[in-house]
Parts: structure tokens; sequence; C-alpha cells
């Protein structure tokens, strides 16, 4: 499950200071012991020179330090939690009890005092039920009374009674020693509980990654599935173990384990001279401690472990993606390396707390440089099938069985002219068996199916809507409760089609504009709602600063087409991602301006099914096509826990084989 990402500062280890950890009131507890590096046990008080471990229970405790420089201080900080209706004033009741079920709106209430002798820099609250962390300004030297208090607050809605522990702590700022002679003080206050039960929500751990120009770092945020809104952006995944600067991520792809306590994000993006860019990953894991963090993914090789998957020489290809495998929840990166010959895919397998098999790679059944990679994961069992396409123009198949990749499949292979963006793959929800399409340099459809044992034959659907351009983009979704499939098309005349795949044939196919916006970007999307089987289609349309959508029957035919939210400008590259707890669908679009925007689909059910206005999540991502950003609803099974949402509302009291010229 995801929290907040905040940075720490690790500096030079010259001197020890301390940090202090105390929890909410609590009961009497031991005297306090300390414990120095070679766990001698020494009397609490002046500690000598060297990192310090040690623990208290008692709440008012004060640890001291001395340095080599200043004469011992102490430092100390206390908490206290309560809880109150939203509209309650802090402080509020030690406990909050219903008489219905939820969910019921509350606000927690955190008093952090500082009473010991010295400013604290990066004070931070943490409560352990919750799961968020609240960071306060850095106090500086001088600038506030190391008495003060200062309420915090966090509301939340709220169905199962839980007890829950609040936790601060603080960096020393010490008059007399500039900040690059603190170390990472080491010291902490055990926790004493504080009953607190209330209510609390099935969590959902959704969020969004997108690229911003003014940083190198991708950001995200966390999805209020209550407020129907983004929460400010909870930080930056720093790209500063990189080496060379890298630029704005292009594209990136992203999966979320099915037990929601790990997440992957793939990307690439150029680097520093702008002529080449580099394809690495980040890690967001569940830990049973204060900080989570976004980690290097770092994939062993014969010759040692590298951080950056593949350098590459044109950064607007989908030439990597990530899946986890259903059944034992392993993630699966596969990313183009960017060679000629006939093993031109590498692959790593996650085994868990981020840590990768070594680099292999993939005999593939043809040769050449491959440039788009599309994966897909079966429901059923631990299988993966991946097709691609390559700078030859053409498209195969390979199927991963839990052990290795084999069953190869050609798809494609007589001549120029193909796109490359044009293969796709989607397994049905209850078969486990798998349909493959691509375009083979034709205005019709081609597709092939995966048994689960053996490939099926070549095919091609006539799409009888007399369009003129080739298939030059497909976009795939699968109905959860069916074995129905929605592919949709964009083709070399800038035309958006779609059809419907029964389980075991094609059929309705239906148009929906001849005047995309353009076609080195993928201008259409598709999904189901999750639970009333209904398809939509999002696409956009020359001249129009309006989202286009259809709605569908289940059997695929178009039960509505109007227009959706206003993007300010014309929008590009779209992406949809439905909710599979609800019939919600989320909407990402970019605009001509580079802005990235966003609107929650509803339902087909509900009268206003589209968030309105569209709301803006990234100013600037320095893109006007491939696909900067990527929005993960929470993959966990859908149960009860006794932990709310982990995200607070706090407050203190694409391209062709050229690229266009636009970068």
């Amino acid at each position: 499950m995801m929290r907040a990402v905040l940075p720490i500062l690790f500096l030079p280890a010259l001197l020890a200071a301390a940090m202090f950890l105390v929890a909410a009131a609590g009961a009497d507890a031991p005297a306090d012991t300390v414990h120095v590096n070679d766990n001698q046990d020494v009397s609490s008080g002046s500690v000598a020179l060297g990192l310090v471990e040690g623990t208290t229970s008692t709440s008012s405790s004060t640890l001291q330090h001395q340095t080599r420089r200043r004469r011992a201080q102490s430092g100390s900080l206390t908490v206290s939690k309560t809880v109150t209706t939203p509209a309650g004033s802090c402080p509020g009741s030690p406990s909050m009890n219903f008489s219905t079920g939820g969910p019921h709106e509350v606000k927690f209430c955190y008093l952090v005092t500082n009473t010991g002798d010295y400013p604290l820099r990066q004070v931070r609250l943490w409560d352990t039920d919750l799961k968020f962390i609240e960071a306060y300004y850095d106090v500086p030297v001088g600038d506030t009374a190391p008495s003060s208090g200062v309420y915090h607050t966090y509301q939340t809605y709220v169905a199962e009674t839980v007890t829950g522990n609040a936790e601060a702590w603080g960096y020393p700022e010490i008059p007399g020693l500039a900040e690059e002679d603190i170390i990472q003080p080491t010291n902490k206050v055990d926790a004493v509980p504080v009953s607190a039960p209330v209510n609390l929500p099935v969590q959902r751990h959704n969020l969004a990654i997108w690229a911003r120009n003014d940083t190198d770092d991708p950001h995200f945020a966390y999805w209020d599935d209550d407020g129907k809104v983004f929460n400010p952006a909870a930080g930056g995944i720093s790209m500063s173990g990189m080496g060379d600067p890298v630029g704005d991520w292009r594209i990136i792809q992203g999966a979320q384990s099915p037990n929601g306590d790990e997440t992957i994000v793939v990307g690439v993006a150029l680097n520093s001279g702008g002529s080449t860019g580099r394809v690495m990953g980040r890690v967001l894991t569940e830990e049973n401690a204060p900080f989570v963090v976004w980690e290097d993914m770092v994939v062993p090789t014969s010759s040692g472990s590298t951080n950056v998957l593949a350098t590459v020489t044109q950064t607007y290809w989908w030439s990597f993606d990530v899946k986890y495998e259903s059944q034992s929840g392993r993630a699966m990166v596969v990313w183009s390396n960017w060679s000629s010959g006939n093993q031109g895919i590498s692959y790593s397998v996650g085994t868990g707390a981020n840590s990768w098999t070594e680099r292999q790679d993939i005999t593939l059944p043809e040769s050449g440089v491959v440039r788009q990679i599309r994966l897909a994961s079966s429901p059923t069992k631990d299988e993966m099938i991946l097709v691609a396409s390559n700078d030859d123009d053409e498209d195969f198949a390979v199927v991963w069985n839990g052990t290795a990749w084999g069953d190869q499949r050609t798809l494609w292979d007589s001549g120029t002219g193909d796109t490359q963006t044009d293969v796709n793959v989607e397994y049905e929800s209850l078969s486990g068996e798998a349909v493959v399409v691509y375009g083979a340099n034709s205005d019709d459809l081609k597709f092939t199916t995966w048994t689960g044992s053996g490939w099926g034959g070549l095919g091609g659907i006539i799409n009888n809507l007399g369009v003129s351009g080739n298939v030059k983009w497909t976009v795939m979704a699968s109905d959860p409760s069916s074995d129905r499939l929605l592919c949709g098309v964009l083709t070399t005349a800038s035309e958006v089609w779609t059809i419907s795949w029964t389980g075991s044939s094609w059929s309705n196919s239906e148009l929906h504009t001849s005047n995309a916006p353009g076609t080195t970007f993928p201008a259409v999307d598709v999904a189901y709602e999750s639970q009333s089987g209904k398809g939509l289609v999002a696409y956009g349309v020359s001249g129009q600063s309006t989202i286009t959508y259809s709605t569908l029957y289940p059997s695929g035919g178009i039960l509505s087409t109007a227009t959706g939210p206003s993007l300010d400008t014309v929008p590009n590259s779209v992406r949809l991602s439905a909710d599979p707890a609800s019939d919600q669908i989320m909407l990402l679009a970019q605009n001509t301006n580079s802005l990235l925007l966003y609107s929650l689909w509803s339902g087909s059910t509900v009268s206003s099914s589209w968030s309105n206005p569209i709301r803006k999540l990234g100013a600037n991502t320095n893109e006007v096509k491939n696909q900067p950003f990527l929005f993960l609803w929470d993959a966990s099974p859908l149960s009860t826990s006794s932990e709310p949402s982990r995200v607070p509302s706090s407050t203190p009291s694409s391209g062709p084989s050229s690229e266009p010229s636009s970068r």
C-alpha cells in the first residue's frame, strides 16, 4: 500500500545528532537506555561521538547528545492525538464511536510540541494506522521558540473500528553548527499508543504519474476517491542516481501488484545531449517504516548491475512494458535492448522487495531493432503474451509460461510500410485465452488468437466502414465480467473506429470520426465499465478543444455519442483507466499546450457522467504527443480493511519512424 514520499537528507557522518520520536500520551514506562555502536549499555545523558541507537517508552523523556564543538543539549518532542467531527475544533475527544455503519467523516487532531533546548527542522508526524506522513516547515535557529506547539489535522472517511498510534520526530538544528555538520539523527523514543476507535474505510491507493518540464523528476499524486480530486502532488520520483542528467520522461508505463503493496513505473527520457535516451524504472514498495520511497530499479547483469535498462536512439516508442503475474504476484519488465539481432528484447522478473533476476534476452522469431512492445498478463494463470514490432516492419508475438519465453509467432514480415504502433494484445477475462491485433500495412485489422496451448490462424477483419487509411494505432480493453474485448483503431488518414470481440468472433464495427487531430499520437482509447459491462470510447477531433466520447452496448454497438469535457485546446494523447471496483473511468488527456488534464467518468447510468470542469494535473509536460503520464487504480483485492485511505487532506491549524520536428 502506497504512502507519500518525503525525502530525507543524508549528510556526512561527522557528528552525532539525535532524532526524537514520541507517541501520543500513554502509560508509565521503564527508564531510558541508550546504546552506542558496540552495543555497550551506558546511562542516559551525554553521549560520546558515534552513531547512537536507543529507545524509551516515557513520553516526556529527554535524550541528550554532545558534539566536539558544543555543550550537551537536550531535544524532546511530545505529540497528542484526538478525534472530532469535520466541523469540530481541536483538541477533540480521545475516541469516537458511531452507532450506525459508515462511512463517516471524521477529523483527527494532532498537537506536536517541541519541548527541547534547540529548534528542530523538518519536524514530521506519522500515524501508524492512518498511514500518512505530514511534513512541517523547517524551524531555523531562533525562528520559533522550542516550546511552541501547533495543531495539524487529517480528515478522512471511516467505516471500521481501529486503534492508532501517533508519532513525531525532528532533525536538530543546533546554534553554532553549520547544517552540513548535522548527520542523520539515529536516536528515537518508542511509541505509546493512544486509542481513537473510529470507523475506517476500504482503502484505495490510486495514483497518477506524469512528467513536468520544470524538473527531470516525474511527479506523482494520489487520487482521493471520496473527494473526487487529486491531492497536491506528493513529490518527485528522484532521478538523482542516474549519473548523467536526464530530461523529462516522454513515455511512462506502469503496473501495481495484485495485492497493492508495490508499484513499478518504467519510462524513457532524453539524455542531457538530446541525441539518445535512457529507459529506467522506479519501484514504490510497502515497508514497515515511516518512510516509503521510490527506489531505483537495479537489474543484475552478467557483468554487474545497472539502473539503466537500455540506451536508445529514439525516445518516442513504447519500447518497454511492465505487468504482474496474476497468481504469483511477480513482476515482469520487458524492454528493447536496441540490438539488431534476434534477441532484441531483454527481461527481468521481480522477486519482491525490489529484487530482480539477472537480465536475460528473449529469442525472437524475427531480427531487427524492436521499437514497439505491448505486454498482457493472463487473469487465470501466470502467463503473459508479448507482442512487438521492429524497424523492419515485422510484427510478432512470444508467450511467457511462468518460467520461460517460447511459443513464438510471426504475425507480419511481408515488406515495408507497416506503422509499428499497430500491434496490441489483450486477454479474455474468463477463459484466459487471448487475442492479438495488428495492421499489416492494411486498412483492415488483422488478428490471431492464443488458446492457452497454441496459436490460431492469421485472420483479417473486413471493417466495412469505407475507411481509407491503414491501421496505425490500436488500443484494447477487456470486459472483467465476460470474454468480450473492445478494440479501437486510429488510421493513417485520421479515422477513428472500433470493433468488438464477442469471445469467439468480431462484430459491430463503428466509425466514430474521420477527422482525428493527428496520427503521431494515440488520439483514442477504450475501456469497459467494470460493473455494467458497457464500453466507453474517448477521442479527439481536429479543431475541437473537447473530448468526444461514445458509450457502447456490451455487445459493442453505439449507445450514444456526445461532446465531453473541454481541454482548453485540442487534445492529442488520450488515456482511459477503468476502476475495477466501480463503473468509474479516469480520463487523462494532454493538449496542444502540453497541459495534462483529467476528468472522471462516473458511469453511463449517472446523469452527469463527466466531472466538470475538467481539471489540470500537470502544468507543462513538455510534450505535444507521446504519453508522459499514467494513472493506476488500486489493484489490490477489494475488501474492508483496518486502514483508511493513505491520501490525507492534511492542513496546519508513439510516433512514426522519423520523429516530427516538435520533439
